[in-house]
């Protein structure tokens, strides 16, 4: 079991690394979280940072504490997603004929109520600590785009 628990921890170690890697060479975070090692070429300043803050959490915070904040995270995330698909698909670009009602309306309407129903569950602890930290989010991405007036170089790039 614990061999497992090593196992698990240590890709998600690597995993991520790799993304604040990616968001620090596009410079939506601190630049230095794109730093890679130069023999290694690997993300190390990353992965340093991030296994220091894992560490400093781990002594600090119950692990039910901790995923229950993950998972909150992880299902408001889901809610977004459904509504962003509803939104953008059936709203926006007027996805309606056909198999796009059911992909862009029903499917996204039936994930948004399940996920919902799930996500008022949490305690409210984790209700608040979870939306504090959303709100810190949105405020850093506020200053990093001076009022969500400039989107990112690496957001401009995204086809879809």
């Amino acid at each position: 079991m614990l061999g497992h628990a090593f196992g698990v921890a240590l890709n998600a170690q690597a995993a991520a690394s790799r993304i604040l890697f990616s968001m620090g060479r596009d410079r939506l975070i601190p630049g230095l979280f794109g730093k890679v090692h130069p023999k290694y070429k690997t993300p190390y300043a990353a992965s340093i940072m991030f296994g220091t803050v894992t560490f400093l959490i781990a002594l600090m915070i119950k692990i039910e504490s901790l995923a229950t904040l993950v998972n909150f995270g992880a299902m408001s995330s889901f809610l977004l997603l459904n509504f962003a698909t509803f939104w953008y698909f059936f709203i926006k670009k007027g996805k309606r004929a056909g198999g796009d009602f059911f992909g862009y309306f029903v499917l996204p309407l039936v994930g948004f109520a399940i996920i919902a129903y799930v996500w008022y569950g949490f305690d409210p602890a984790t209700k608040i600590v979870g939306s504090i930290w959303a709100v810190l989010g949105i405020i850093y991405g506020a200053i990093k785009s001076k009022g969500y007036r400039e989107v990112p170089e690496a957001l401009m790039r995204l086809e879809i």
